[in-house]
């Protein structure tokens, strides 16, 4: 999580004295949105002060934090959950922010563990007859994965490499094949 505030912030005996914004870089309705609006609740009773969670998804769940880094005054009102592609994404792009400089982190939240899953009643048990499948149906198998530059699609697109296979796989974006 990072926040931007100045010390003052905190050795102000009213603070907060208004609603806290807590941007969150995922959709709403995901597994991390519903932990966090836990916690948010959780933390503005804690506090006394409503904690208002906003969903600012994108570019690869690092819109939040690069949004708060520029446009955010630096008073401790506006706080935003930063994802791991925060330090990948300047290593593939150009970035408005200094994952080092611009934040300020606070405490670790969450932490996940990606994996492959289909159905219990599907022909493939292992991975290697998931991918002959889809060798020997170009076209018929796809993957979904959040953000270009997440760990979900940087593992896909280094299979091959690691394998010594060609990926059959295509990705999805919101539905539809790229």
């Amino acid at each position: 999580m990072a926040l931007t505030l100045l010390p003052d912030a905190f050795a102000q005996t009213d603070f907060p004295a208004r609603p806290i914004e807590f941007w969150i870089p995922f959709p709403p309705g995901g597994p991390t949105d519903a932990s966090l609006r836990a916690l948010l609740a959780a933390a503005g009773k804690e506090l006394d002060q409503r904690i208002v969670p906003l969903n600012k998804p994108g570019v690869g769940a690092t819109l939040a934090a690069s949004t708060m880094a520029q446009t955010a005054a630096p008073n401790g009102y506006t706080l935003s959950m930063v994802a791991a592609n925060i330090f990948r994404l300047p290593h593939l792009q150009k970035t408005p922010y200094d994952p080092l400089k611009d934040f300020t982190y606070i405490i670790g939240l969450t932490n996940y563990r990606y994996g492959l899953v289909v159905r219990a009643d599907a022909k493939w048990k292992t991975l290697h007859e998931f991918l002959d499948y889809a060798k020997a149906n170009p076209g018929k198998v796809s993957y979904g994965a959040v953000g270009i530059g997440g760990p979900a699609i940087l593992r896909w697109r280094s299979w091959p490499r690691r394998s010594g296979r060609n990926s059959p796989l295509s990705r999805t974006r919101a539905g539809r094949r790229n």
